[in-house]
């Protein structure tokens, strides 16, 4: 996928993933779901939130759940109206792992397991080090 800073919310990415993932352009959304290509680009780079119709068109066309998608606006949602990164009181999450989270799923398996590594292996050398 691509960078995922490019992407200002997480509707936006996961729209966008999905549409390399199958071939599809912005325009061709754009006419799938019956909206003009300037609104469709707004909402696939983050600087529009879909409605509740344009994300029921998507959800059908891109074949992402609705439920994935109202759950990614909703947390759009807090993050605009709250800034940033949410605490770890309200998401149950450490809030420094968000950028890993975001790009864990497009990842290979062989990938994941030696990002891990590779972070147990600087745990092990701050411990050594006596840093930790």
């Amino acid at each position: 996928m691509k960078d995922p800073k490019k992407y200002r919310t997480r509707v936006g990415e996961a729209i966008a993933a999905k549409m390399e993932k199958v071939g599809m352009s912005i325009l061709d959304l754009a006419v799938k779901v019956d909206t003009s290509y300037e609104h469709a680009r707004r909402v696939v780079k983050g600087e529009a939130p879909p409605s509740d119709r344009l994300c029921r068109d998507i959800s059908r066309v891109l074949e992402i759940p609705m439920e994935t998608l109202s759950e990614l606006m909703e947390q759009d949602r807090i993050r605009l109206r709250y800034g940033g990164v949410l605490p770890e009181s309200i998401t149950g999450k450490k809030p420094d792992m968000e950028p890993l989270e975001r790009v864990w799923d497009d990842l290979k398996p062989a990938q994941k397991e030696n990002l891990v590594a590779l972070a147990a292996s600087m745990v092990r050398q701050n411990r050594a080090e006596g840093t930790l």
